[in-house]
């Protein structure tokens, strides 16, 4: 009967129940930051959410989890993320078939101080190039400073990617953040002298 009781429809599965469907979402569609949302469940939404019920989620227990991370003083970039992995997990229960929650709640986003800093001067890459003994290393750092790729991007690249002749550089589809290709021209400096 408890069974029976448990599987009821009219029953709002724990919010921590959904949890295993994000991550088996994440590792379908090949997600790299598989890790990073599972620690966030983990740490910061388990202890404070799992245990609810689903339809017990509203704007009041979500603000309240809001001044929690702040007196935690967590920045808003990091509680955004973190209520990005909550909202998905209420999507993926509510398109399920039958659908686990019945909507999905409205989740706020906290404004982000997120502009991009600490950029290279062309004097401190002078610099830099200066005390680069290496070639491959040179061309690891022009390619960051002409292009302005990611060290992530960088290291995956393969020799089959780099064409000296079209003087190209191919990034393929799925190795950037927004898993789209690209393409530049090398115009000038070390990396033509490969």
């Amino acid at each position: 009967r408890l069974a029976e009781a448990e599987s009821s429809p009219a029953e709002s599965p724990r919010i921590e129940q959904l949890a295993d469907d994000l991550f088996r979402d994440y590792r379908i569609n090949e997600r790299r930051s598989l890790d990073d949302v599972e620690a966030r469940w983990r740490l910061h939404l388990k202890p404070y959410l799992g245990s609810l019920p689903a339809t017990e989620l509203d704007s009041q227990l979500l603000a309240r989890y809001i001044d929690k991370r702040r007196e935690e003083h967590a920045s808003n970039a990091t509680i955004n993320r973190e209520l990005a992995c909550l909202k998905r997990m209420f999507r993926l229960a509510y398109q399920a078939s039958p659908p686990q929650v019945p909507s999905v709640p409205h989740f706020p986003h906290l404004k982000e101080d997120n502009a991009r800093q600490g950029f290279v001067t062309p004097e401190q890459y002078a610099q830099l190039v200066a005390h680069c003994p290496d070639l491959w290393l040179r061309a690891m750092l022009e390619t960051a400073y002409s292009y302005g790729w990611r060290v992530s991007e960088l290291l995956s690249l393969r020799v089959g990617q780099v064409d000296l002749v079209a003087r190209t550089i191919r990034l393929d589809p799925g190795a950037t953040k927004n898993r789209e290709g690209r393409e530049v021209t090398i115009e000038s400096g070390v990396l033509l002298q490969l």
